[in-house]
């Protein structure tokens, strides 16, 4: 009789630890939601700077391009060195003509210092539209004898919102043979 007893004794005792209740079955699915929500959350946060990355690459490599150009027309640029060594006024100096001889977007080339050059570029791969403005500064920062050409960059996007911008200056190579 005892032993039944016992016996009956365990068995009411391990009863309740034989299976998961309810409310741990919802804290455990809780979890497991809540990892999955954020790990997700970091993927689409890592596919969105991965594209904001792929932009600020092809806004940079833009302007290198256009910088590039610019330098292999200075090493070809041929002016008047009489002229253009020593000029009082701006529109007769190795920057100017530098600037006036680059003209890939079938305007005019005249100086206009508050008309960026704006050139629409498909960025790489499909994605948005680029524009490149290209900003002619030497006239307003620049001092005599004017031989550094002063050119700000600045690439948008659809929105017009800015993704890159560079200054520069470049010196034509045939000004670095004046006196």
């Amino acid at each position: 009789m005892w032993q039944k007893i016992i016996l009956q004794s365990q068995r009411k005792k391990t009863l309740p630890d034989k299976g998961f209740l309810t409310l741990e079955i919802i804290i455990a699915t809780l979890v497991a939601f809540a990892f999955l929500m954020s790990s997700l959350q970091a993927l689409v946060l890592g596919m969105y700077l991965k594209v904001q990355a792929q932009e600020d690459q092809r806004a940079n490599q833009l302007i290198q391009e256009d910088i590039e150009a610019f330098a292999s027309l200075s090493s070809t640029l041929n002016l008047d060195l009489n002229t253009n060594c020593d000029p009082i006024d701006y529109n007769t100096s190795y920057a100017f003509g530098l600037w006036n001889s680059f003209d890939d977007t079938g305007t005019t080339a005249v100086y206009e210092p508050d008309e960026p050059v704006i050139i629409s570029l498909l960025s790489g791969g499909g994605g948005a539209e680029l524009t490149l403005n290209r900003t002619h500064v030497s006239a307003i920062n620049g001092t005599a004898p004017f031989r550094t050409l002063g050119i700000y960059y600045q690439v948008r996007n659809n929105d017009n919102d800015l993704v890159a911008s560079r200054y520069i200056e470049m010196i034509p190579d045939q000004a670095l043979r004046c006196p």
